[in-house]
């Protein structure tokens, strides 16, 4: 046997673990989020993932990939709950700006998710200046090792 079939060998044997692995962990997932994840799976992907020859590695990419659908279906949630609270909104305003709104108002959507990142990233930003020198503060000896005329009791 050459070395080109011991390597195909092996390709194919880390690409039926791969399989293995990915529907393992779908099995406990959501219909739903099995069909979103299923969705963006491809072969050419799973052959990616099989090139991390680590099933723990590989279970932990697909183990991601669902957190990352959940967290797509919780901001679904999110959105639908905000246009369902507005007395100025039905659920066809819903549908169409989730089908055509990107689509026809991108600028819109880009510069408004634009501004409320940078207010996040300020925010988060601020607070870990404060924390930092709070932290800086609070680990300041109350002598000054720097002046040596500074009497020590």
């Amino acid at each position: 046997m050459g070395y080109k079939d011991e390597v195909k060998r092996d390709l194919v044997s880390w690409n039926e673990k791969t399989q293995r692995i990915f529907f393992d962990v779908l099995r406990s997932a959501d219909a739903d989020i099995k069909e979103a994840v299923m969705f963006e799976m491809t072969t050419q992907r799973l052959a990616e993932f099989a090139t991390h020859r680590d099933e723990n590695l590989i279970r932990k990419s697909f183990e991601s990939m669902v957190k990352v659908a959940q967290g797509r279906r919780e901001l679904l949630d999110e959105l639908a709950s905000m246009v369902g609270s507005s007395e100025t909104y039905s659920k066809l305003d819903l549908d169409w700006v989730l089908r055509y709104g990107a689509e026809f108002y991108q600028p819109t959507v880009d510069k408004s998710f634009e501004k409320e990142r940078n207010r996040v990233f300020e925010r988060m930003k601020s607070a870990g200046i404060r924390h930092r020198v709070n932290s800086i503060i609070a680990n300041m000896p109350n002598e000054n090792d720097d002046n040596p005329y500074e009497a020590s009791d």
